[in-house]
């Protein structure tokens, strides 16, 4: 006597079921994730041996990579190539300029520019297509090779954006300064008034002043509760660590009191 089958055909419709919306899952996942949005430049021939000259050009809103197939989106409609088929792309990096001002920057413009005008000298269709793009990158190069740099959303000399990018920087160290100056007072303050308040607390304790006791426990527990209702939560709690450090000041007074009972001995 044959054993029972363990699947039956039901359930087994229902496993091959699973296991086909899972492949599927797994298609659109990485359909999704080799989905490229960047637009670009779509060049192909009929024929491989076609004459470079008669390869169509046409512009496109995004790539996707689909197993074998690559296929691109023009005017909001799919059009499919695979590895066998002759075809070629470039992707534009479209970004808003709003700094141009090193030589590395100009190297990669320079290089990009010359790539693309390599290209519309082998695909003279994508000319027209891309005269408007070339034509902004050799008015940068232009610029940059005259002696300009782009920033602050205007072209100028370089010697001005030298001392206007020094001033910039030199208001943003006093800034920093300050910040950190304006920090160390407060942390010394506060360093301060954490010691007096244990020296109170010491005090009323060895002099067992109970009710003073108390009175100190409290007040700690009601600046909370102020700071707390004040900030609006308890972010606060987050800078006790940096005022628990001792002050640069308070650490050199500390030294030279060591010095002082060190010279004793």
């Amino acid at each position: 006597m044959s054993l029972p089958s363990l699947i039956s055909p039901t359930t087994g419709r229902v496993h091959h079921r699973l296991r086909l919306c899972i492949c599927l899952l797994g298609l659109m996942v990485a359909a999704i994730v080799s989905g490229q949005a960047q637009p670009g430049i779509l060049i192909w021939k009929e024929q491989p041996f076609h004459r470079d000259s008669t390869a169509t050009a046409v512009l496109y809103s995004k790539s996707q990579l689909l197993g074998p197939v690559t296929q691109f989106y023009v005017n909001g409609q799919p059009k499919s190539f695979t590895d066998g088929q002759f075809y070629r792309n470039i992707d534009f990096l479209d970004t808003a300029m709003v700094k141009f001002t090193e030589e590395a920057e100009y190297n990669l413009l320079k290089r990009s520019y010359q790539e693309l005008a390599a290209f519309t000298n082998q695909y003279p269709k994508a000319l027209p297509l891309l005269a408007e793009r070339l034509g902004r990158m050799e008015a940068i190069i232009r610029g940059f090779d005259d002696g300009k740099v782009f920033y602050n959303s205007k072209w100028m000399a370089r010697v001005e954006y030298e001392k206007l990018y020094r001033e910039e920087q030199d208001y943003l160290a006093a800034q920093k300064s300050q910040s950190l100056e304006e920090a160390r007072k407060k942390g010394t303050t506060v360093f301060i008034g954490v010691g007096v308040f244990i020296l109170l607390l010491i005090v009323t304790l060895v002099l067992r002043k109970w009710t003073w006791v108390g009175l100190l426990l409290i007040l700690p527990l009601a600046g909370a509760a102020w700071l707390t209702y004040q900030v609006g939560n308890n972010s606060w709690t987050k800078e006790i660590p940096k005022y628990l450090e001792v002050p640069p000041s308070v650490q050199l007074f500390i030294e030279k009191c060591r010095d002082k009972l060190n010279s004793f001995k």
